[in-house]
């Protein structure tokens, strides 16, 4: 569910997507586009029980006088094997980008491409359990990509993306 505030009181919740009964498990992540509509990334399960990545995005509606106009979000999966927590951001195009660790690759990030997702591996080692929990994206407005995150040997790990690579700096 989605809610804002507007300065007096909180929206009435609105429905993002359907959750699966088997109950989604992390923490949904939020980005706000310039527009300042809501921009969602979120784990789910699907009926087999294995942890889906999702990301919404509100399509349409906004405030008309005093009255809210009716929201449309676009719901889509992102890849499967994700685990936990995803991490969002979005660059000067509003075009989201999302890291999250995978339980069988390490960590991933996927990009939209305009047609679909591009996931790319960042951090093999880094399989679910070992670490990464604790990790955040952020973009420069050149669109470059950081990731902080704790890694395996208690490490604080830095990566940046320069093309295709993404480069580690620790953190001691």
């Amino acid at each position: 569910k989605y809610m804002h505030f507007d300065g007096t009181s909180w929206s009435a919740p609105e429905i993002v997507g359907s959750l699966s009964p088997l109950a989604p498990f992390g923490t949904p992540q939020i980005a706000l586009d310039a527009q300042g509509q809501p921009h969602l990334a979120y784990i789910d399960k699907t009926s087999a029980g294995v942890p889906e990545l999702h990301y919404a995005s509100r399509q349409s509606g906004g405030l008309s006088g005093c009255q809210t106009v009716s929201h449309a979000w676009s719901v889509q999966p992102v890849a499967g094997d994700a685990d936990q927590l995803a991490s969002l951001a979005l660059d000067g195009q509003q075009t989201p980008h999302i890291a999250y660790p995978s339980r069988s690759a390490g960590i991933l990030n996927a990009d939209w491409n305009g047609s679909g997702w591009t996931i790319q591996q960042i951090d093999p080692a880094q399989i679910t359990g070992s670490a990464c929990y604790d990790h955040t994206l952020q973009l420069e407005a050149s669109g470059k990509a950081h990731l902080a995150y704790n890694g395996a040997s208690s490490h604080h790990v830095i990566r940046t993306q320069i093309g295709s690579n993404w480069t580690p700096s620790i953190v001691p």
